[in-house]
């Protein structure tokens, strides 16, 4: 009899052992997922690390900038994102910004950009409004040596430092060309000057600026003379007066307000493609060239002595093309020439 009762004992202590142990379970199972409902409530949001941005104009396609950092308490990893009105580029897994390639760093245009990062833990994303500043340089001496030469160059043609009288600051048209042809035209000659026209006008390519032929001389702003210097004595005296008796074989008169010409007079004594091109240079604001090295297979067409072996060289088209750049002013001094020009030659205009 005992021992049936010691056999029950032994039972029931180890059926109830069995639903403790199961109990237990549950319960555990209960705390784990309450636990980690607990967490994903108290996500900790990321904070970024404030810092400051610069870089300095002209930096070239790739450049770094910085990165923008951020921590986050719970360990999460981290994902970067940018958004501005500016190619700028951020590596998403580092934060690190860089310049994008159609990003123009011009100090004097635009010296801060704004942008906003954005940084996503997994849960929550957090937003961060900053800029970076522009810093200004010295853009000439950012230059190459062939860059500075056509500085130079640029200063000495458009100053007209090979006269004996040098201009202070530079002329340019304010407007487009209206040129009236007139004397011994040819229909061979005016052949002769389109075809030239069509080639300069194609030097002009930042802007409206272009000279173009007109029939009526009411709507000139430049007219053109062809014939002997006898022929403009009561046309233009004061050209005749210059002319006649000198070994000039042509001439270029402008009128000009404010270092913006709004008037041109060219005689030519003769049908030269290369002297209507000289004389047409004085007329855009061209003094004469100092590359007139007889050494050299090609002179320039703007030397005072010319030649039909001269041309225009490729030099001189980049100083047509800068002078007559929409945002180029008149009225330059050598200073301001060299600012403006250096500036326009690293942003690629």
């Amino acid at each position: 009899m005992r021992k049936l009762v010691y056999i029950l004992v032994i039972l029931f202590i180890s059926s109830c052992s069995t639903d403790t142990e199961l109990l237990t379970d549950e319960i555990l199972d209960n705390e784990t997922t309450n636990d980690e409902t607990a967490n994903d409530g108290q996500n900790n949001a990321p904070n970024f690390n404030m810092s400051t941005f610069q870089i300095p104009e002209h930096s070239l396609a790739g450049t770094p900038i910085g990165t923008v950092t951020a921590t986050d308490a719970d360990q999460d990893l981290l994902t970067y994102t940018i958004e501005s009105n500016y190619d700028l580029i951020i590596n998403e897994n580092t934060g690190e910004l860089s310049v994008g390639e159609n990003l123009q760093l011009d100090f004097e245009t635009n010296n801060e950009i704004p942008f906003t990062v954005s940084v996503f833990d997994g849960s929550t994303i957090v937003d961060l409004n900053t800029a970076l500043t522009i810093t200004d340089i010295d853009e000439y001496e950012a230059l190459n040596q062939t860059q500075k030469d056509l500085v130079s160059y640029y200063s000495f043609l458009t100053l007209r430092k090979g006269a004996s009288s040098p201009r202070t600051n530079n002329l340019k048209w304010g407007e487009s060309i209206s040129l009236y042809l007139d004397g011994a035209i040819t229909p061979e000659y005016r052949a002769m000057v389109t075809a030239a026209l069509e080639e300069i006008n194609e030097y002009f390519t930042i802007g409206d600026f272009n000279i173009s032929l007109t029939t009526n001389q009411s709507e000139a702003n430049a007219t053109l003379y062809l014939g002997d210097v006898s022929e403009i004595e009561t046309l233009w005296p004061d050209i005749y007066n210059i002319a006649n008796g000198s070994n000039n074989q042509g001439y270029a008169s402008t009128s000009f307000s404010n270092n913006v010409i709004n008037d041109a007079r060219i005689w030519l004594s003769i049908d030269s493609e290369i002297l209507f091109k000289h004389e047409l240079g004085h007329g855009l604001g061209l003094g004469h060239s100092n590359r007139c090295d007889s050494s050299e297979p090609v002179g320039s067409f703007m030397c005072s002595t010319v030649s039909p072996n001269h041309n225009i060289l490729p030099s001189e088209v980049e100083v047509l093309r800068y002078l007559y750049h929409e945002d180029m002013p008149a009225g330059l001094n050598e200073g301001q020439i060299e600012d403006y020009l250096s500036n326009f030659i690293l942003l690629g205009n």
